[in-house]
């Protein structure tokens, strides 16, 4: 009779182990899509001037470019102009 106590201690025990474990691995799971979505660098030469994410920023044509595209601010930066450049030249747009 006491075998059969402690076996059921035990089987006690290893269902608090499994759901516990269970419960870190979905918090870490979590955690982590958490982190990469975050991470996850947008590329706004993908998208159209009309659906230019609010991250993004509409760009002159560069030298080799005909027209105006959706570009990181750090690339208008580099083309010498800044993020409002768009707004400035048609302010009824964005």
């Amino acid at each position: 009779m006491k075998k059969f106590k402690n076996f059921q201690k035990k089987k006690k025990i290893n269902k608090y182990v499994v759901l516990i474990g269970i419960i870190i691995l979905l918090v870490a799971i979590s955690f982590y899509l958490f982190l990469v979505r975050d991470n996850k660098k947008l590329n706004c030469n993908d998208f159209n001037v009309n659906n230019c994410p609010n991250k993004c920023v509409i760009c002159p044509p560069c030298e080799v470019c005909s027209s105006i595209s959706c570009q990181t601010e750090e690339y208008c930066k580099n083309i010498g102009f800044n993020k409002d450049w768009y707004d400035n030249v048609n302010p009824d747009k964005k």
